[in-house]
């Protein structure tokens, strides 16, 4: 048999073969036909069977609808997932949600809380006082706690039976108090000074509306940096009752509360020409962190060596790039491949591979800095995204992993910097 004998029966087979393929795919129902009755169309017109409502809710909460899909907006899946959310609230199962809230949150398995905190505004609509007891669980620092305002401000008025209704009930206000005063005072003179303001609200515009009541004589630490966060103002020192030897009334030293806000205050006068070095001091006495500073200091490579003393993993991970521009991270970043502070950071593998991607992009999908990846530093995130898999908890499931070969497979996911 010659090789033109052979090729041509090749080729003979091979269009057999194509043929019998062409034949069995035609045979197969299209998926813009409906086969059964419990099959519902889909954003792409195509029919599908449904998901559960609490199965579509854990999506929800731990995806996230940031930036939409390919084939539907984020306002439309936004509208969906609230749905079913008000769907199984409404059917008695809302402690089911809020258990899943809860349990979703303090297992960091949501890449970003903004969909956890809108389901929680949710449920503190219905649900009132079981929903705002996890409101201290949930919402962990002040930008958690301002945008579950937010979003139960914007629930009240688009399901309020009164017209301008703001949801500042007391349930509300007796919540975002109790926020305040269940703060050990060293940790809410952090919260208070490191997260001012976030998304349009402040500290101050969350104090004056709930009016918590604090007994200076019993808790004059937390009256003085609630006192701080409406006016800018604080004490250190209060006088004891009684007299000493001398005849004088004996001081109180200041906490270290109050030292950490005096010293923020202080750092704030500093000018980077002249009191680097006292900003250095200020940092390592007080654990002074990046959001206390002023722009100038930012500037500042020993102004970064000691913030990165006590810096923990997420900010730094998130400060890499900034690093990179004043030259900080030339010799790279070996504590990101430290399995002890992965793990005690709980880092999701997610978080750093979005960050390995943006990082070796050389500029962020917002802002104007632009910065030369190092390798070394390039090498320890990818290091440190396999580390991290530790900390997720294995589901001890199979899994059938289908590949998708569309174009709606190049859109970002959920607005990060990640595609399929």
């Amino acid at each position: 048999m010659t090789t033109m004998d052979v090729e041509d029966q090749l080729q003979r087979m091979n269009l057999t073969y194509l043929d019998q393929l062409g034949v069995a795919m035609q045979s197969q129902p299209s998926q813009r036909e409906k086969i059964r009755e419990d099959q519902i169309e889909n954003s792409e017109g195509g029919y599908v069977w449904a998901v559960n409502n609490l199965n579509r809710t854990r999506r929800f909460l731990i995806l996230g609808t940031t930036g939409g899909s390919f084939y539907a907006s984020e306002k439309t899946l936004t509208m969906e997932n609230a749905k079913a959310l008000i769907d199984i609230i409404e059917k008695g199962n809302g402690a089911l949600i809020l258990r899943e809230i809860v349990q979703i949150s303090l297992d960091g398995r949501a890449p970003n809380q903004s969909s956890t905190l809108f389901a929680l505004a949710l449920c503190a609509r219905a649900l009132q006082l079981a929903a705002f007891e996890a409101v201290n669980c949930v919402c962990r620092i002040p930008t958690h706690l301002f945008t579950f305002v937010e979003y139960c401000e914007l629930i009240a008025k688009a399901t309020g039976v009164k017209e301008n209704s703001s949801g500042w009930g007391r349930g509300m206000r007796a919540t975002i108090g109790n926020w305040y005063k269940s703060k050990d005072p060293s940790l809410l003179a952090m919260h208070i000074t490191k997260y001012p303001q976030r998304g349009g609200w402040s500290h101050r515009d969350l104090l004056r509306l709930a009016h918590p009541r604090v007994d200076p004589e019993r808790d004059f630490d937390r009256s003085e940096l609630l006192r701080y966060a409406v006016k800018g103002e604080i004490s250190l020192k209060r006088r004891r009752e009684g007299e000493d030897s001398e005849g004088m009334a004996e001081e109180e030293p200041p906490s270290k509360a109050l030292l950490l806000v005096n010293a923020v205050l202080d750092v704030k006068k500093l000018a980077l020409e002249t009191d680097e070095q006292k900003a250095v001091e200020l940092i390592a006495q007080f654990g002074l962190v990046r959001e206390h500073l002023p722009p100038d200091f930012l500037n500042s490579v020993p102004v970064w060596r000691a913030l990165l003393q006590k810096m923990p993993m997420t900010a730094m991970i998130r400060n890499l790039a900034k690093m990179t521009v004043i030259g900080l991270l030339a010799d790279g970043a070996g504590e990101l491949t430290d399995p002890q502070q992965l793990k005690a950071a709980r880092i999701h593998p997610m978080s750093v591979l979005m960050a390995s991607t943006t990082y070796s992009a050389g500029h962020g999908d917002k802002g104007k800095l632009q910065w030369t990846p190092v390798v070394a530093v390039t090498k320890a995130l990818d290091e440190a995204f396999y580390l991290s898999f530790k900390n997720v908890e294995p589901t001890n499931k199979r899994y059938c992993i289908a590949v998708d070969v569309s174009g709606s497979m190049g859109c970002h996911i959920r607005g990060s910097s990640l595609s399929c």
